[in-house]
């Protein structure tokens, strides 16, 4: 291993989630959306150890994503659907069968990744340690990564802010995040 690369990197989830669930209730409360008020009253008293604690966090994300916390100004993930469908990486079974994929794993792994916390248990690295993150992410939350990266010990280490981007700064600006990437590698 040469370096790590944390795109939107799962830091601190329990604190991310009260981020979002704060975005999302200032959203709604001037939208006066009240589906989304009801989903999430629904869902507020729910804790991490909590076994319903996976359905808390699927409407924090439906919610995140039509109020543009996951890709900017976006309310669906189109964009990130119509980026995958270009790339040449991908089949249509893929495409197809991506968001499933994507919950399966979660559903697979939550109770393990809501115990991750980077700011305690991830501080020193004997490798560079390179943060990508969108100003504007919600899922996890460019805040996060700020002090994250201050406390961060490596040999190198550097923090990128995609200032127009989310939880997708590779497909919300990918000329900016290739660049990056092909830097990275000559260096």
């Amino acid at each position: 291993v040469h370096a790590y690369i944390g795109v939107s990197p799962f830091i601190d989830p329990k604190r991310a989630e009260k981020i979002a669930f704060k975005f999302i209730l200032n959203k709604i409360i001037k939208l006066k959306n009240k589906k989304a008020i009801k989903e999430l009253k629904s869902v507020r008293e729910i804790t991490p150890d909590s076994e319903k604690y996976l359905q808390k966090v699927q409407i924090l994300r439906k919610w995140l994503h039509k109020f543009g916390g996951s890709m900017l100004g976006e309310k669906n993930l189109s964009k990130l659907s119509r980026a995958l469908a270009r790339s040449k990486l991908y089949n249509i079974k893929d495409l197809l069968n991506y968001e499933k994929s994507n919950n399966f794993s979660i559903s697979c792994l939550w109770k393990e990744m809501i115990k991750i916390n980077f700011l305690i248990d991830a501080i020193e690295f004997k490798i560079p340690v390179y943060l990508v993150v969108g100003k504007y992410d919600y899922q996890t939350p460019s805040s996060i990564a700020k002090e994250y990266f201050k406390i961060l010990k490596a040999p190198k280490k550097k923090l990128f802010i995609f200032e127009t981007s989310a939880h997708n700064p590779m497909y919300e600006e990918p000329q900016k995040f290739n660049e990056i990437m092909i830097s990275l590698k000559k260096n």
